[in-house]
């Protein structure tokens, strides 16, 4: 299939689906020209001539010629194959800052001594996707402009859940592999090698946010390059059951620090924030379509994209990309898929070491089916406290309206016999009834009260002091009848993170947090770690995307079964096999829960082996774990297993003493040295032993500038400079020169005609217009008839609204022998009007009608009347 590119003025956002006989829907977007950087190919390529664009692939070095529409794969040549379709329709993606104002000039730092040129230049991401997680290839391109050698800082993120595992940087022909040490010696080691003149690199782990990692690459001479590559292998997250999600995350906003009263650059280095940068970032996802042969579709959620698709694999890449929002692909799952799987993993063929992941995506009949005897009482779970982050840095990109979307949808959800409490947080928290016992019943004037406080809600409270009202919510814990459900709303930029993870893990007992991330660069670790300390789930809100259908998931998973006791008891085996998570957290409908098992040197797993799955302490199936399922010669799941093992520690020590806290560290240690994989208390480092620069020469250090994240640019201001306190960054950073953006030509790879490009267009234009017009009028009607749902599920409407929902027709035309109340029929026109009409935004509204349905039977009708008013009244659409 052909690479479809357009021309520079006609660079297009795919949203790309993928049907039996390989036609694309293709949902595009046209972009005004903007600047792009050289591409950084892991392909080793000659120059394009003779009509020849010739590569040579694997470590083989077979031939290939791009131009062919031939590609490298696994070391093997494919060809792509033709497309023959282009469709046009299109949701809106948000351009970068860069797009936004193309010729906007890239920031450096400026020296007393003179200008300190940025020293990165390039940044490539380069990702494999099997099944359930991803294997990236990071590279950061250094070059030395300057008469002295130089030291780089660059702090940057990665994954919490990341599995880091190589590290490596090349200058000229020669190459650095660093090695995995205790933190403290492997700074040593660099130190003393900077003293020495010897150029050296070093990779760590923040050890207060775990998505934050800083790289020192030190004595690179005077015009020299080095390439520095980091690969790590990451979990995908399954969105509501439905597709797997892939990010990169690509900047760290500015985090607020409750000590300093301020914001502080991230790691506590001196790098500043700027608007644009000198370098940007290529990318590009290979996904393997002999394993994910089903997949239906592709989109990416934040950068415009270019996507080609042969037999055996479909690759997604995009170039130029300005590092102020992360990087977010979906791909689309079948609905089929079994409850259970299995993926065993041999570390080589003649090692007896296996790694065993079993993934539990259960949908909400399996759950139902399994749990049918042991019906969870959803009634204990009554309180639920809606955490809603009203800092100045919800004010940007209208974070505070999805805010007020959220607790709109939350408020109609909940239970009629439930208790609630909304708490507003910034450098102060304002819960909405502070009252003793935290939670006010949820009734008719505490809705109105809550309405009321939604309406006039701001992005008014300062800084984001998180810590405060979860300790709030500590010193008062739930009454012993109640179990606490927290639905935390926040874009995650504070300092603190460890502190208040700890914290959380504290209450676990009684409260379960569901957490939601919001902007194009929340904190994923600490959004993910809420959760995960508290046995709740996570959402991450991309950028333009509705807010309430993913309250509408979370509300979900708080009101319905789950499994809550999952274990796995394994047969034939010699010893008990090593497990992470030690104990399984509950299982939601829809959600996935991995669990890694180790299996020991002596126990060799047969052709087939035999493991039941226990749930809610009830035998629940017997799997046979086949040799068929091994993947040979790979560590994969050897990497993820023990990077859980080391999160499972982390997060488990937060509340220990002194003593204890230093024994985990040591266990931590072992376990990052006995697997290779980057830990907070260990850290790369490379010294090249047989070349020195000068020993007197001195080597100026250069920290790397930071892309502020779109929607915090506010944040540069002068003004906002100003008051932040002298602990802060900001006082710092209107220190700088400026030099123009170093402007680079995209490849032109031109396959449609001009015809056909107009013909895309027209189709296009016409689509977006039509498209974008039905999609919000769908929207806006479920969300009015949200908004007019009574406190206790019915709804009471006049009789001119009903003819606007039925086009003219009065409630009196549905009138049923069934019942002759005009609130029940006038809800059952609802729910036959939802069901009906707005299927495609089901997650928005099945909670409602639920309550709805139970406040019928509750008047006095049971389940076969209301289906049968509902049936009815469906008949007289």
């Amino acid at each position: 299939m052909s690479l479809w590119y357009f021309t520079k003025h006609d660079f297009c956002t795919l949203d790309m689906h993928i049907n039996d006989e390989d036609i694309l829907d293709i949902y595009t977007e046209w972009l005004p020209e903007k600047t792009t950087t050289e591409r950084i190919n892991s392909d080793r390529c000659l120059k394009p001539e003779n009509g020849k664009h010739l590569c040579y692939c694997g470590s083989k070095g077979l031939i290939y010629d791009r131009l062919l529409g031939e590609i490298c794969y696994n070391g093997q040549i494919d060809k792509r194959i033709q497309q023959s379709v282009l469709r046009s329709v299109v949701s809106s993606i948000s351009r970068s800052t860069r797009e936004d104002n193309p010729n906007a000039r890239s920031i450096v730092l400026r020296k007393q001594n003179g200008e300190g040129y940025v020293p990165l230049k390039n940044i490539s991401a380069e990702a494999n996707i099997h099944w359930f997680a991803a294997d990236v290839t990071l590279t950061q391109i250094y070059f030395n402009e300057e008469s002295n050698s130089i030291e780089a800082v660059y702090v940057f993120p990665i994954e919490e859940s990341a599995a880091i595992y190589e590290f490596t940087a090349q200058i000229d022909d020669r190459t650095i592999r660093a090695v995995l040490k205790e933190k403290e010696m492997a700074r040593q080691e660099y130190n003393q090698a900077m003293r020495d003149g010897k150029t050296a690199v070093l990779l760590e782990q923040s050890h207060e946010t775990y998505d934050t990692f800083q790289i020192n690459v030190g004595h690179v001479p005077p015009g020299k390059e080095c390439i520095v590559k980091i690969r790590y292998v990451t979990e995908l997250d399954l969105i509501d059951g439905k597709f797997i999600r892939f990010v990169i995350p690509t900047t760290i906003s500015p985090r607020y620090n409750p000590k300093l009263g301020s914001l502080q650059s991230p790691n506590g280095q001196r790098a500043r924030y700027v608007q644009n940068t000198p370098y940007s970032m290529f990318f590009r996802v290979t996904i393997d379509r002999s394993e994910q042969n089903k997949i239906q579709y592709i989109a990416n959620l934040s950068h415009p994209v270019n996507v080609s698709v042969s037999n055996r694999m479909i690759e997604v890449t995009s170039e130029g990309i300005a590092l102020d929002r992360d990087i977010i692909l979906d791909i689309d799952l079948p609905s089929n898929r079994p409850a259970v799987l299995f993926a065993v993993e041999q570390c080589g063929q003649k090692s007896h070491q296996y790694a065993i992941l079993t993934a539990l995506t259960p949908n909400s009949e399996y759950i139902s089916n399994k749990t049918h005897d042991k019906k969870q009482e959803i009634k204990t779970l009554n309180e639920f406290i809606f955490i809603v982050d009203c800092s100045g840095s919800m004010n940007d990109e209208q974070k505070i309206d999805l805010a007020r979307q959220a607790m709109l949808l939350f408020l109609r959800g909940l239970p009629v016999d439930s208790y609630f409490n909304i708490i507003r947080y910034g450098s102060t928290y304002h819960p909405l009834f502070p009252n003793k016992t935290i939670s006010s019943v949820y009734n008719q004037t505490t809705v109105e009260q809550a309405e009321k406080l939604i309406q006039s809600m701001a992005a008014d409270l300062g800084g984001t002091e998180l810590l405060e009202p979860l300790k709030y919510l500590k010193n008062h814990p739930p009454d012993n009848d109640r179990f606490r459900n927290i639905f935390l709303l926040t874009d995650g930029e504070v300092s603190n993170t460890n502190e208040i993870i700890a914290l959380c893990a504290s209450m676990s007992s009684t409260t379960r947090i569901f957490s939601f991330g919001l902007g194009y660069s929340p904190s994923r670790a600490l959004v993910k770690a809420l959760a995960q300390a508290t046995k709740g789930t996570y959402v991450f809100v991309p950028p333009n995307s509705a807010v309430d259908q993913y309250v509408a998931i979370q509300l979900r998973h708080a009101l319905s079964n789950s499994f809550s006791k999952v274990h796995f008891q394994w047969h034939g085996l010699s010893t008990t096999p090593i497990q992470s998570p030690q104990i399984i957290p509950p299982v939601y409908a829809n959600d996935r829960v991995l669990i890694y098992t180790l299996l020991a040197n002596s126990d060799r797993i047969r052709k087939e082996t035999q493991v039941d799955l226990i749930i809610n302490d009830n035998q629940g199936e017997k799997i046979d774990v086949t040799i068929s399922d091994m993947i040979y010669e790979m560590n994969t799941i050897h990497r993820l297993a023990a990077k859980s093992l080391i999160k499972e520690l982390l997060y488990g020590h937060a509340n220990q003493n002194h003593h204890n806290r230093k024994k985990v560290e040591q266990q931590i240690i072992k376990l990052s040295l006995r697997h290779q994989i980057l830990s907070p208390f260990t850290a790369f480092v490379g010294i090249e032993e047989n070349k020195l620069i000068q020993n007197n020469q001195v080597s100026n250090t250069r920290y790397v500038p930071i892309q502020i994240s779109r929607g915090d640019e506010h944040l540069l201001d002068y003004s906002s400079a100003q008051s932040v306190q002298q602990g802060g960054f900001l006082k710092n950073i209107m220190r700088i020169g400026t030099y123009p953006v170093q402007s680079f030509t995209a490849e032109q790879h031109v396959v449609l005609s001009k015809s056909a490009v107009k013909r895309a267009r027209k189709i296009f234009e016409q689509n977006v217009t039509s498209t974008t017009k039905n999609s919000s009028l769908t929207r806006n009607s479920v969300q009015w008839l949200i908004e007019h749902q009574s406190y206790n599920g019915m709804w009471i409407l006049n009789d001119d609204d009903i003819k606007q929902l039925t086009k003219g027709k009065s409630w009196i035309e549905f009138q049923s022998t069934i019942t002759h109340n005009k609130d029940i029929i006038t809800t059952s026109l609802v729910i036959a009007l939802l069901e009906s009409k707005y299927a495609d935004q089901l997650n928005l509204w099945i909670l409602l009608t639920e309550k709805a349905r139970n406040q019928m039977i509750n008047l006095g009708l049971n389940k076969d009347n209301i289906n049968s008013l509902i049936q009815q009244i469906k008949d007289k659409f």
